[in-house]
């Protein structure tokens, strides 16, 4: 079920006001904040050097991984995994047994695992070199081409002071918290198998919390500049109403970015998004919604959420659109990640 809600190009104080049922100047516009990070806030920068690979370089393509949908896997540090050319041949090869011996193969395929570095997803002097897993598959006494059947990421964005590694074992353990994984679910099964068993480490699929949601709408919707892109915001039904599952609705993008506008102060500026932003942010366009459509929304849960640079649902499926979203997409599913995984550990100990 989709239901378009109306916008307007330009919004007044007293319009915004409305729209969070307020009648007086908005006191959620914040003051200049300085740049501290805290455990609320997410970086919208790298921490070291240029901001991006994009900035660097204006023609950067991300190749690969831009306009495809992928599977998100958490994964706790692999032991003894190294990047040498040696190594990554070997891990080819000890792939393509573990491939061989699956139930989907046929006496008439054969598969190749290419384990390589890829470059531009490493955005701190501590972040290990990020690795790209394509598997091709072709047909055994024929000319036909190889043709790619699995693709993987194996990626850590960022994660300065994570608390994850100690001094003591980053020589031992090499931490990528985030997996994208795109192809048929049992290649996928077998490849992350595979890698628990050969680097003594963890791995499940990923689930992202209506809070997590929140935080990837927010980060989408305060771009601009681009063609005008729909913002989606998906909203469970499944408990509360019999026979229909989710509800859509849409926003133009330009009129997200002038709400954005109008609560922030100097947000072009900001090198953190803070929880009480998005708190605050999502809660007006919902409030918007109410006011509009005469609809309760705020007690919902969002299921999937769209914006100009990304699309993320709540199962954990992640398709980044634009090039400017590479770093903060994927810093944001780290942290998550790494700060899950930090409980975890403080849990158990």
């Amino acid at each position: 079920m989709t239901t378009e809600t109306p916008s307007q190009s330009i919004l007044r104080n007293d319009e915004v006001c409305a729209i969070l049922g307020r009648s007086s100047r908005p006191q959620w516009k914040t003051p200049q904040r300085k740049a501290l990070k805290t455990p609320r806030s997410l970086r919208l920068f790298a921490s070291a050097g240029p901001k991006t690979p994009h900035e660097r370089n204006p023609s950067y393509s991300y190749e690969g991984l831009l306009h495809k949908t992928w599977r998100v896997h958490s994964l706790s540090p692999l032991f003894q995994f190294n990047t040498s050319s040696v190594s990554l041949k070997q891990y080819g090869r000890s792939l393509d047994l573990a491939f061989s011996k699956g139930t989907f193969m046929t006496d008439k395929e054969s598969t190749q695992s290419h384990f390589e570095i890829y470059h531009g997803l490493s955005f701190h002097e501590d972040d290990p070199d990020a690795i790209r897993i394509q598997v091709t598959e072709k047909q055994i006494y024929t000319d036909q081409t190889e043709k790619v059947v699995l693709t993987a990421f194996l990626c850590c964005v960022d994660l300065e002071d994570s608390g994850v590694l100690e001094a003591a074992l980053s020589k031992s353990f090499t931490y990528y918290p985030l997996v994208l994984v795109g192809g048929n679910k049992q290649r996928a099964d077998i490849l992350m198998d595979w890698l628990q068993r050969h680097f003594d480490c963890l791995s499940s699929p990923m689930e992202f919390s209506d809070f997590d949601l929140r935080w990837f709408l927010s980060l989408g919707c305060r771009q601009d500049g681009g063609k005008p892109h729909p913002i989606l915001m998906q909203y469970n039904l499944k408990e509360v109403c019999d026979g229909i599952n989710t509800i859509d609705f849409k926003f133009e993008s330009p009129f997200c970015k002038e709400v954005w506008d109008k609560m922030q102060e100097n947000s072009d500026n900001e090198e953190f998004l803070t929880e009480n932003q998005v708190s605050l942010y999502v809660s007006a366009l919902e409030n918007h919604l109410e006011y509009t459509m005469h609809l309760t929304i705020s007690k919902l849960s969002l299921n999937e959420v769209g914006t100009p640079i990304c699309y993320v649902s709540r199962d954990g499926k992640l398709k980044i659109l634009d090039s400017r979203g590479v770093y903060v997409i994927l810093h944001m599913i780290c942290e998550v990640i790494s700060c899950k995984y930090v409980q975890g550990l403080n849990f158990c100990g």
